[in-house]
């Protein structure tokens, strides 16, 4: 059974999030910054005994899934069949496996991850000041500059918009290391919930590399959820970037997949799809 999130159920929604300390925290984060029928949709997934055994969210088209023992798998194909569901994210063991057995058709691509909690133990304090960010659309900008795929996943206006409203509600914090006043390097915290915090969109622009700021940066806002006694965790989609990583204290914990369940339309269809919306 899947059943959507009401107020009655959140305890539960939490309690389920908090079972994945990556994912979970994301998922948990989304939940607290835009509440039920507020831009995106929560479900939680019950088993035959109707004990809660999961949890999907829906934000910006992206779906979410957390799935334990129980989970009714083809159950939850029909549902995200009816949702027209583009794309599916989650912990490799869940999504392989539902994609591989119950979904009526071949994913139209996969991209794979690995999912690093840290130690908790302490880092030494960054060489390089670190700072909150204050100007977003600058901090945008070395996403652009050092991850393209910003460009197209997360369009500067939507992505500014959801930043500011996570960091209004207290749920989003996003630092950065400048030189001459002008933001050259960034890291956030997107997310403390319970024990857990998410840390993610490391990123310095081309010509100030190796100058040691993205080391600092992960130092500073490791020592900084470890005081606010929350382990924070994050999604490594580089392999390369693994080593960088275990060596200020984070540790392999899984892998995580994002899954492409159909072709995105191209221009030309969604130009003929508005027209024909327009005439009926």
């Amino acid at each position: 059974m899947i059943r959507q999130v009401t107020p009655e159920l959140r305890s539960d929604f939490f309690r389920l999030c908090l079972t994945e300390p990556i994912a979970g925290c994301r998922i948990a984060s989304t939940f607290l910054s835009y509440p039920i029928g507020d831009d995106a949709d929560y479900w939680l997934l019950l088993d035959e005994e109707e004990h809660p055994c999961g949890v999907l969210c829906r934000f910006h088209g992206l779906f979410s899934l957390i799935a334990l023992d129980g989970t009714q798998w083809e159950e939850l194909s029909q549902f995200l069949q009816a949702q027209d569901c583009p794309e599916l994210e989650g912990d490799l063991l869940a999504v392989d496996p539902f994609i591989t057995r119950y979904w009526p058709r071949e994913p139209v691509d996969y991209w794979k991850g690995t999912s690093m909690l840290h130690s908790g133990i302490w880092q030494r304090a960054p060489r390089h000041p670190v700072v909150q960010a204050s100007r977003l659309r600058e901090t945008y900008q070395i996403f652009a500059d050092s991850l393209p795929y910003m460009l197209d996943s997360h369009p500067m206006d939507r992505w500014y918009l959801d930043m500011n409203h996570r960091m209004r509600h207290g749920h989003v914090e996003i630092y950065e290391i400048q030189e001459a006043g002008i933001p050259v390097a960034t890291a956030g915290l997107y997310g403390f919930v319970g024990r857990w915090s998410y840390l993610g969109c490391v990123a310095t622009l081309e010509p100030c590399r190796g100058k040691g700021y993205a080391s600092d940066l992960v130092r500073a806002l490791v020592n900084h959820s470890l005081k606010r006694g929350a382990l924070p965790g994050l999604m490594c989609a580089e392999e390369t970037l693994v080593p960088f990583y275990e060596a200020l204290g984070f540790e392999v914990s899984g892998t995580f997949t994002t899954v492409a369940l159909k072709e995105e339309k191209s221009p030309a269809g969604q130009e003929e799809e508005d027209h024909a919306a327009d005439i009926f």
